[in-house]
């Protein structure tokens, strides 16, 4: 198996288990847009949302 398919299995069970999930990747977290992305997230009542 490999990491991202047990990241999506992992994701997957979270979300039927009523949790939302936000996956932010490592090259993201510096970046300045990065707090307005995740109130969006939070804000936007999506289940799953991924930052590019």
């Amino acid at each position: 198996m490999t990491n991202r398919q047990r990241d999506l299995e992992a994701q997957d069970k979270l979300m039927e288990l009523g949790w939302r999930v936000l996956v932010v990747w490592e090259c993201e977290i510096k970046s300045q847009k990065l707090m307005d992305l995740v109130s969006g997230f939070l804000l936007s009542g999506e289940l799953y949302y991924e930052i590019p």
